[in-house]
């Protein structure tokens, strides 16, 4: 994964070839980011939010593994069973989505798929936080700002 300087559109990119392109390409895959995973066994908790760089960087301030998914949409509709299966000790998972979730319809979406893709199998919550304190939950926690969670 790359991040674009500026205000380039897309942000980032997935460095990739195409394998019926070129032979030996391989595809990125897109795939999930864990930070902090094996803590996962002893706190029985997980946050999962939009962006592996922001997924490392909640780790940084929060005692809390978490789970970097790249981009609101790109996880795959077994998630949450591959993730129990994979860790059965998670009990809660605290879904850390942008703020702006509220009035930007696109983020709303995937966190509304993901909450449900969840839910049936983990206890899971959303944590929420004025958008004036941060856009990410990575900047939240570096101004040391108020952070609330609704079950769902």
């Amino acid at each position: 994964m790359v991040r674009r300087n500026g205000n380039a559109v897309p942000k980032y990119y997935w460095v990739s070839t195409p394998a019926d392109t070129y032979e030996g390409g391989a595809s990125s895959g897109t795939p999930i980011h864990f930070s902090q995973s094996h803590r996962i066994k002893t706190v029985r908790q997980v946050i999962v939010t939009e962006g592996i760089l922001k997924a490392d960087r909640i780790t940084e301030f929060h005692d809390l593994p978490c789970i970097g998914i790249p981009g609101v949409h790109n996880f795959k509709e077994t998630f949450a069973v591959d993730l129990k299966r994979i860790f059965p000790e998670i009990e809660l998972a605290l879904v850390a989505f942008d703020a702006d979730f509220v009035n930007n319809p696109h983020v709303q979406d995937g966190l509304c798929k993901l909450v449900f893709n969840l839910a049936p199998v983990i206890e899971t919550h959303i944590l929420k936080w004025n958008l004036s304190d941060g856009k990410g939950l990575d900047d939240v926690l570096f101004n040391e700002r108020e952070v609330n969670d609704e079950e769902c």
